[in-house]
């Protein structure tokens, strides 16, 4: 089951988690009408100002992956750009593992 990461309701943050026996540390931005996204795991940035879309993997290779799981949006109030003020409430950050990305894919 995917695990939620949460996230505050404001336009510019970066959150750590460890998943996976990874470390990860996720910034985010607010440009204008589009949130962007840096991914850095274990020390090693993967993405860097990546943009956001609701469903879209933010790491978009599987070469990238790594083995390793990946971050998406759902949003459940019809948009498609994630919106900081809808965070916790309509909108949510999820991390997928590997074997959930496989699964979808297969």
């Amino acid at each position: 089951m995917a695990k939620v990461i949460n996230l505050a309701t404001v336009p510019n943050q970066t959150v750590s988690c460890r998943l996976e026996g990874k470390r990860y540390v996720l910034s985010f931005k607010s440009t204008g009408n589009i949130m962007l996204a840096t991914i850095i795991r274990d020390g090693v940035t993967i993405v860097s100002a990546v943009r956001c879309v609701a469903g879209a993997l933010l790491i978009p290779y599987r070469s990238a992956e790594d083995a390793s799981g990946n971050f998406a949006f759902v949003i459940d109030d019809g948009k498609t750009i994630p919106d900081y003020l809808q965070f916790g409430d309509t909108q949510t950050l999820v991390y997928y593992t590997n074997a959930e990305i496989e699964a979808a894919r297969g």
